[in-house]
């Protein structure tokens, strides 16, 4: 009889541990979405700033005078700092972000699997 009680308490303690790496790997999928979505989004607007970049560098080398030219080149070169540094900062934040849910996620499943040990 013993057995038997030691083999239902064994099922029902894997259940539970199923059942918190099921919801475990749900907000983690959940977060990596989230996460893929902003990158996703500083992907298309980096690409369209690019885009910006390139028409000016035709505008810069096809300027009639060096002056000109010169005058638009810094430009360029300034536009394209300000965008990396953009950038920087937006891959900054998202990681971070990221980084966070996934402390997070990783704490509340340390502590589902210690109330289930208890």
């Amino acid at each position: 009889m013993r057995l038997l009680a030691d083999h239902a308490e064994l099922a029902c303690r894997w259940q539970e541990g199923l059942a918190h790496f099921g919801t475990a790997a749900h907000g983690a999928a959940v977060a990596t979405l989230k996460h893929s979505r902003e990158l996703v989004e500083l992907m298309g607007h980096s690409a369209q700033a690019k885009v910006g970049l390139a028409r000016q560098a035709i505008t810069a080398a096809n300027a009639p005078s060096l002056l000109g030219s010169q005058a638009r080149w810094l430009s360029v070169w300034v536009d394209a700092m300000r965008l990396a540094q953009s950038n920087a900062g937006a891959l900054t934040e998202i990681n971070s972000r990221a980084m966070s849910s996934w402390l997070r996620l990783a704490g509340n499943h340390t502590l589902k699997q210690q109330g289930s040990a208890a």
